[in-house]
């Protein structure tokens, strides 16, 4: 599995943006997991240029984003199918509804990174945001229903299939 992108792989992004925050990432380069002390963490939170070397700005967004390039969106569908095929049925799901009612569910099934530090290693997790699609499961369900003439448009997983995710 080749993790890695190539300049193929970018792609102008329409962005719903609530917030962002702008922040040198040579704090984090520099200083996480490397020094007991947590001073730095103000100066990277609060976007102060890291003084030792030129600038790596980045720019942190709440909000959520949409691929304009179908030939990406296509090989992120194809990477999704052969390495988390067991998530195919949420994606689909809040594809649809995403399409159908996108002012309303624009926040639907939001994928969240999470940073966490487990025996003093940093881990990276991502969290998928279910309450949306909890607190709106009749219209969802009628939604996609309807999208589809009266059919589910993907094989829901055998009984007994496990998800990976769960």
């Amino acid at each position: 599995m080749n993790l890695f992108y190539t300049e193929n792989d970018i792609s102008e992004i329409e962005f719903n943006v609530n917030r962002y925050t702008k922040v040198d990432s040579n704090w984090i380069t520099d200083y996480m997991g490397k020094r007991d002390d947590t001073e730095w963490m103000q100066a990277y939170w609060g976007g102060v240029e890291y003084p030792w070397c030129q600038p790596n700005w980045e720019l942190l967004i709440d909000g959520s984003g949409v691929v304009l390039d179908m030939e990406i969106r296509e090989k992120a569908h194809d990477f999704i199918t052969e390495y988390m095929s067991g998530t195919i049925p949420l994606i689909r799901m809040a594809m649809v509804v995403f399409y159908v009612k996108r002012e309303k569910y624009s926040q639907i099934a939001k994928v969240c990174p999470f940073l966490c530090l487990k025996n003093d290693v940093l881990h990276g997790q991502y969290y998928i945001k279910m309450q949306e699609l909890h607190d709106n499961q009749e219209e969802i369900g009628r939604l996609i229903l309807e999208y589809n003439d009266g059919h589910l448009f993907f094989n829901l997983p055998e009984d007994g299939d496990i998800f990976p995710d769960s």
